[in-house]
């Protein structure tokens, strides 16, 4: 079975970017945007999906729907409005996400770790 990834803010430069390095490296990829964006007409994205950004508590809810229907070996949050939404509420699930304090702040030059592959 083919491990599939989850890139949200597909509209920003970032969630192309994310798309098209994952997809070089043979996952699966879903797009989601709230908009219509580029990345829906990527080659490299198989499935495309209407994110919402109303309010965390929808957006969370829609994730997990989302996760438990696609079982999903990667999601990345790939600019703060997803970032934020995830992190402001209380996690009880099973994906592991990580500590504010792991994050890197722009500008500043440290290690990075690999998500995958």
């Amino acid at each position: 079975m083919m491990r599939t990834a989850l890139v949200l803010d597909a509209d920003s430069p970032a969630g192309l970017e994310a798309l098209q390095s994952l997809g070089r490296k043979g996952l699966a990829t879903h797009a989601a945007s709230p908009d219509d964006c580029l990345a829906f007409r990527s080659r490299r994205v198989s499935r495309r999906w209407k994110q919402p950004i109303s309010e965390p508590t929808a957006f969370l809810r829609w994730l997990r729907d989302l996760d438990a229907e696609q079982a999903y070996a990667l999601i990345v949050p790939s600019t703060e409005r997803s970032l934020r939404s995830m992190s402001s509420i209380r996690w009880t699930g099973s994906w592991n996400i990580a500590s504010r304090s792991s994050f890197v702040k722009p500008g500043k030059r440290s290690r990075s770790t690999a998500l995958c592959c």
